[in-house]
């Protein structure tokens, strides 16, 4: 199964025995308890916050393996990881363990974003996987239709129109080959 994510983290937790460890069951929301360790709330202990450390590290470890291996097959230039778990420390944590990985087995030049803690950048990375799908399911007209549409209701949806930010990012998805 997946170690990527809420349930990877927890099935982590769980080979690491942390759930025994802490007195904790399946009930437990481990991501967010591990959150709080990281962060460092008040009754955390050194010992729990290399542990929740450990977690996070394991489960960017395990990406970059999962990158390494699809890069044989794939040209992968970039990848994009986001969502609530990764948002401050822990994501900078997970983004660490990807990188080593990536350093010290790969030898390729991928970039690896994990959105940390701007909701801007989430939402883009959601346009733009989103448009992946389209992309590869739909006739090129469809495809940039649909971009079109996304734009429009980005647009209508943010105060910041000017940054160029989006527009940059749709240009280069409707450069990709069909």
């Amino acid at each position: 199964g997946s170690y990527i994510g809420w349930s990877g983290m927890e099935k982590i937790a769980e080979k690491m025995g942390l759930y025994a460890k802490y007195g904790l069951t399946k009930k437990d929301p481990m991501p967010k308890i591990l959150q709080k360790w990281i962060n460092g709330g008040d009754d955390t202990t050194y010992t729990k916050r290399n542990d929740a450390h450990d977690v996070y590290y394991e489960g960017g470890r395990v990406l970059a393996e999962t990158i390494i291996e699809l890069s044989d097959y794939f040209n992968i230039e970039n990848v994009a990881v986001t969502g609530g778990i990764y948002f401050g420390k822990s994501g900078e944590i997970f983004k660490e363990g990807v990188e080593d990985t990536l350093e010290k087995y790969s030898g390729r030049n991928i970039n690896v974003i994990i959105h940390t803690d701007d909701m801007k950048k989430l939402k883009y990375s959601g346009i733009l996987g989103t448009g992946f799908q389209v992309y590869n399911i739909y006739a090129k007209d469809k495809q940039s239709k649909f971009i079109d549409e996304v734009y429009h209701l980005y647009a209508e949806d943010t105060d910041e129109k000017s940054d160029g930010e989006l527009e940059y990012a749709l240009r280069r998805f409707r450069k990709f080959p069909t």
